[in-house]
């Protein structure tokens, strides 16, 4: 590990980040990290007056972290991450927790679990939908929406699901539905999904390339955009998906994210 990554104050290989909702003279962000130690989260504030960003760990005990979102609305430090560990019997178990962090004490409070269903194999992302009511989750082959506010127990129940017939590689909200509508690729297909309704609407089929990173647009209603895995970039309106409004292809490698 490098001197230069220390400033940024992370002294360990990271490998997710979030940002949580903006606070008045604060920026702060949440960044999940791996390492042969146990794994833990860094809180990592901005400091405009010196400029440098400052580091705050805290001990993370439900193994390695593959993906984090945090909570668009919520006062606390409130996130959601997929994390898998070893099992006693040489398996590998996956979930998502919704977890708050605790800056007086340095500790990290689990609220709620998705254990992932046995038909699946690991959970990849979760996301919070824009006003934090409700939290999506993609796993190997599905998708899973959970009332936050209505978890039973300790554990998040489902209150919608969907199984796709091949692997799926990303998941994102609709920005504009309020947790009604959610767009999900999976083999080389894009497929919009309404909760509402009882299957998928399939926008992209058969791409060249798998897509492997989308995004809606949040200023503009229809629009969302894709990265594949041949480092493509493409944007789309949803209602006319003959051809994208924009496509570049300056990547030479597989894109892992986007965002707008």
């Amino acid at each position: 590990m490098t001197e230069q990554s220390l400033i940024y104050g992370v002294d360990v290989h990271s490998r997710s980040i979030a940002s949580f909702p903006a606070e008045e003279n604060r920026s702060i962000f949440i960044v999940a990290t791996y390492s042969l130690k146990e794994s833990q989260v860094f809180l990592l504030e901005a400091d405009d007056r010196w400029s440098r960003v400052n580091g705050k760990k805290f001990s993370h005990g439900k193994g390695e972290v593959l993906h984090l979102s945090t909570n668009p609305i919520a006062e606390s430090l409130i996130f959601s991450e997929c994390s898998f560990s070893p099992s006693p019997d040489k398996t590998i178990s996956s979930q998502v927790s919704i977890c708050e962090l605790n800056e007086a004490t340095s500790t990290v409070k689990t609220h709620s679990i998705f254990p992932c269903p046995k038909e699946s194999q690991r959970c990849l992302k979760t996301e919070f939908n824009s006003d934090g009511s409700k939290l999506g989750i993609l796993t190997d082959n599905s998708v899973f929406i959970c009332d936050v506010e209505t978890s039973n127990g300790n554990t998040m129940k489902e209150t919608f699901s969907q199984k796709f017939e091949a692997k799926t590689s990303s998941f994102v909200w609709d920005k504009h539905s309020k947790g009604k509508i959610f767009y999900v690729s999976y083999g080389k297909d894009l497929a919009f999904v309404d909760i509402r309704s009882d299957k998928p609407e399939t926008l992209l089929t058969n791409r060249l390339s798998r897509i492997t990173a989308i995004d809606c647009n949040p200023l503009t209603p229809n629009q969302i955009s894709c990265g594949s895995e041949d480092g493509k970039l493409t944007i789309w309106d949803i209602r006319n998906c003959d051809k994208p409004v924009f496509i570049t292809h300056e990547h030479q490698h597989m894109i892992w994210d986007i965002k707008y």
